[in-house]
């Protein structure tokens, strides 16, 4: 039921928002969306949103989430806008001999490589990502997937 009600929640300030991005309260939409589907699953997470240029929205971290989680969720979410592309795709790139080798350890380590941050596109433009970590890697680009889907508006591909 409350997933619903968020879902009638964004579209309501999508409407109102316009095209130019995200904001303030669908960010923190997104991380509800994405705090309910870590409680489903039973794991404490970090959240965190950007917009376009990286820059922070905002970022939550549950109750008994893992300290590294709060990096990680934000580092995700920039790498994800920054490259415009989900994290989860990028680690196969950065083995030695991928095309990527030694993107992690750019600008002081601010890349993450592994599943968990997706960016989000509206009309084929990037708005920002979110990016989740607290889980395997596994749960944790599920819950980003379910984060995203929580807004119909919003897709993690360009199409």
């Amino acid at each position: 039921m409350l997933h619903e009600e968020l879902k009638e929640e964004i579209l309501r300030q999508l409407a109102e928002y316009g095209e130019r991005g995200i904001n303030l309260d669908l960010a923190e939409q997104i991380t509800k969306s994405a705090c309910e589907k870590a409680k489903e699953v039973g794991v404490p997470i970090s959240a965190a949103v950007v917009d376009a240029g990286g820059n922070l929205i905002v970022h939550l971290r549950m109750d008994g989430a893992l300290l590294i989680s709060v990096d990680a969720a934000f580092s995700k979410a920039y790498t994800s806008a920054s490259l415009e592309s989900p994290t989860g795709s990028l680690h196969e790139r950065t083995v030695p001999e991928g095309e990527l080798y030694g993107l992690h350890t750019m600008f002081g380590g601010r890349y993450c490589v592994f599943g968990g941050g997706l960016p989000l596109f509206r009309a084929g433009r990037l708005v920002g990502a979110v990016g989740i970590s607290g889980g395997t890697v596994e749960e944790d680009t599920l819950i980003a997937e379910a984060a995203v889907s929580a807004c119909p508006e919003f897709s993690w591909s360009k199409k």
